[in-house]
């Protein structure tokens, strides 16, 4: 496999979030989202959290208080999303899934969103496969509360912010897809960031990584995701293993790759090995650049997404290359927040600065 330097990974990554941070063209966003002042609520609500990943959705509903109290968590759905070709298999999909008895209701996108006012927003661009055409550039609540019919109270945003919002610090997502959140103060007002770190371009590319994004539904876009997230790494795995001529089983997802890193010791779990590590040296690299922005204060992210959750050996191989590229140990945490996605969804309608 091509051999990656991941100091300059690192460098390069905080090249560009410096540069994002102060408005200057990088492969980084750096996409604020403003706190408000007062709750969506105003009373004790019947709500609906509705979470959209890149692979799979998570529904429920529960008794949400101003103040952020969540009670009588109930009516919990999971499933897998649709192909969102367009706005009209969007808006369906969160049609077909609104409770009829819900008040207000929260989405958590796991796609780019740009902010409009307070957990408002627009989508940006397709990702994971996902185009949205005919969504671009329309206020999301708006329209999604005139093909419902109703007014009910809808607050939305990216999945990353939604993590973040759900812990007390900074939010980590690797599965599907790969995004940072971090939280920082401007101007002395509190903001949530996120960074939509998977379109991070500036790395060394692999012969795989081009056949990939050649073939893919965007090109060019989210290189850095393609690189390493849970979606893809599969695809790498067998453009390696025919590239080499390897006798080795054809993969479809990420929970085989790490099946057969866990239990073969031959070729197939060799490469699912060698990619997963890499994955997580890739993961370790754009912390550490975090860490370096955030000028080296200890850093605690609550994660989500099953590659980093449940990939061979993964928040051990993280740790391992973050002591490699000089971040102390316990400078750098790792916390899972129960029911993240679902909190973090209804934070939207609660949250207070």
């Amino acid at each position: 496999m091509t051999q990656i330097d991941y100091e300059k990974v690192r460098n390069a990554f905080l090249a560009e979030l410096k540069k994002a941070s102060l408005g200057k063209p990088s492969s980084i966003s750096f996409i604020r989202n403003i706190l408000p002042h007062k709750p969506a609520i105003f009373d004790k609500t019947h709500a609906q959290a509705l979470v959209i990943g890149g692979t799979y959705f998570e529904t429920a509903c529960a008794e949400v208080s101003p103040d952020g109290t969540i009670q009588n968590l109930t009516k919990r759905t999971t499933g897998t999303v649709p192909n969102f070709a367009d706005a009209a298999t969007f808006l369906s999909f969160v049609a077909n899934h609104l409770d009829p008895s819900a008040k207000a209701l929260a989405i958590n996108l796991a796609y780019g969103i740009e902010p409009i006012g307070v957990f408002d927003g627009k989508v940006t661009h397709g990702a994971k496969e996902h185009a949205f055409q005919g969504l671009f550039n329309k206020p999301l609540v708006t329209t999604i509360q005139q093909y419902l019919g109703k007014e009910i109270p809808i607050k939305v945003a990216n999945d990353t912010t939604c993590l973040t919002l759900a812990g007390t610090g900074d939010g980590l997502v690797v599965g599907s897809g790969f995004n940072i959140g971090i939280k920082v103060v401007e101007e002395g007002k509190p903001i949530v960031v996120n960074l939509e770190a998977g379109s991070f371009n500036k790395f060394e590319a692999t012969e795989e990584l081009e056949i990939i994004d050649n073939n893919s539904v965007h090109p060019g876009k989210s290189r850095f995701e393609k690189m390493l997230s849970g979606v893809y790494l599969p695809h790498q795995y067998n453009l390696i293993a025919q590239a080499q001529g390897l006798a080795v089983p054809h993969v479809d997802n990420g929970e085989i790759l790490t099946t057969l890193a866990e239990r073969n010791t031959d070729d197939s779990g060799q490469l699912a090995r060698d990619l997963l590590e890499r994955s997580a040296f890739l993961i370790a690299a754009s912390l550490a650049a975090v860490y370096d922005f955030k000028e080296r204060i200890p850093l605690n992210f609550t994660t989500e997404g099953s590659l980093f959750g449940k990939g061979w050996r993964y928040e051990q191989n993280v740790q391992k290359q973050l002591t490699a590229l000089g971040v102390p140990e316990g400078k750098i945490t790792f916390k899972e927040e129960p029911d993240s996605a679902i909190k973090g969804a209804f934070s939207l309608l609660t949250r207070i600065t």
